[in-house]
């Protein structure tokens, strides 16, 4: 799934890499960003580097450093959390629209399939 918009808390951003080098700061937030977009990261060491835009060696100095900030395979807290509060937010959004399509056909034949006009 593709997601056009991602939260960022720059507060908590900022505090938590406050020990980064600019390009440590560049290929993280790529790396999030990548992360939001497709749910998580692989694992493989040269495809997280792409990701990044790093080449070989810039990665190797970088990697400890970058993975710190994540968890078990390159797993992301926060963003997880912020996947799921999403991914429930619609399932409650698809199953509203789903109750007010199911409803519309049993107020057509209350309504005698008219448009009732309002007089305001």
């Amino acid at each position: 799934m593709k997601r056009p918009w991602m939260p960022l808390y720059i507060a908590d951003y900022l505090r938590d890499t406050t020990h980064l080098s600019p390009a440590e700061h560049g290929a993280y937030f790529l790396l999030i960003l990548q992360y939001w977009q497709d749910g998580g990261l692989p694992e493989n060491e040269r495809q997280l580097a792409r990701i990044a835009r790093m080449n070989a060696r810039e990665w190797k100095d970088a990697r400890d450093t970058l993975s710190c900030l994540f968890h078990d395979g390159w797993r992301h807290k926060r963003i997880d959390a912020e996947l799921t509060k999403i991914e429930d937010i619609s399932a409650k959004r698809r199953k509203a629209v789903g109750a007010r399509e199911w409803r519309k056909p049993a107020l057509a034949i209350v309504n005698g399939g008219k448009k009732e006009q309002s007089n305001d």
